[in-house]
């Protein structure tokens, strides 16, 4: 359960944190889909620290569960 969780987690984190254009598109673009807008710079900016925060909890969860296998 650890293993698709964290490889989940890890692919989410690493969307935020190659394009978080792409991200911002699913999470918040279909608020202003009659303006054409970028997200700012702080958006981009905190998008790519939670992707760094989203690879590193999956990583986890995926170790987690290869531990708990083992024993």
């Amino acid at each position: 359960m650890y293993l698709l969780l964290g490889i989940i987690i890890i692919v989410i984190g690493l969307v935020m944190l190659i394009n978080p254009d792409l991200f911002y598109e699913i999470t918040e673009g279909w608020k202003n889909r009659s303006v054409n807008t970028d997200p700012s710079e702080l958006y981009v900016k905190s998008t790519r620290i939670g992707g760094v925060f989203f690879v590193i909890v999956g990583i986890a969860a995926v170790v987690m569960q290869f531990i708990l296998w083992c024993d």
